[in-house]
Formats: C-alpha cells, structure tokens, sequence
C-alpha cells in the first residue's frame, strides 16, 4: 500500500518522493509500536491488575485480561476493516495511475537536458 500511496503522490504532484512516504511509514510503525505497548500497561493499570510477587490478581484484573485477549483486538479489528473497506487506491485505480505514470515517465523532458556535471557549470 506504501508503493500505492508513492504513486498515486507522484501522479498528483508530479515528483516522486517515495522515500519520504516509506520513512514516514516506518516512523508511523515505530510510534505505533510504542503506543500499542503503553496502551497494555496503561489496560492493565486500570484494571487494577496487582504487579506485586505472589499477588492473587481481582477479577476485575482477570476480566480486564480476558478483553484484552479477546474483545478489545476484535473491536480494533473491525475498525481496521471498516478504514481499508474505504480505501481509495483500488486495483483498478492503481492499474489506472500506473499507465498515466508510464506515459509521463516515456514523455521527453521539457527544456534541455543536462546529462553530466559538466553541463551545469554555467547554473548560478
């Protein structure tokens, strides 16, 4: 889907900047990483699970466990499911990107071309 989003983005704007979607989708994996497991602690906290050795867990904790095993990813799930149900980018959208995108990409340069260094001598 990053590569959809490349371009689609290069076709919109008319530059390429695939790397800077994919780093930005690896940040986002990252923040998300990180969200995700202060979120367990945090389920867990008001739960009132007890992080004492030996502790005997409420059942408050337990259930709160059992959600989180099973109910809560479910629920996420769904949510996930209804964003990609409403994702733009279809199969048939991206076959019609790629072909536009092949065409622009075959289309001959507008203005000179500058093919080695030596070319851009006279650039200020």
């Amino acid at each position: 889907m990053y590569a959809d989003v490349a371009n689609y983005s290069e076709l919109v704007n008319g530059s390429a900047s695939t790397g800077l979607i994919f780093s930005s989708a690896s940040m986002a994996q990252k923040f998300g990483s990180a969200f995700g497991g202060a979120a367990v602690m945090w389920l867990l906290s008001g739960f009132g699970y007890d992080t004492a050795p030996g502790a005997v867990q409420p059942q408050l904790a337990l259930d709160g466990i059992m959600a989180m095993m099973s109910f809560i990813p479910a629920g996420l799930a769904c949510v996930a499911f209804v964003l990609l149900w409403r994702y733009p980018l279809t199969s048939a959208r991206m076959e019609h990107i790629m072909s536009e995108l092949k065409a622009l990409r075959m289309a001959p340069a507008d203005g000179p071309r500058k093919d080695n260094m030596e070319d851009f001598a006279d650039l200020p």
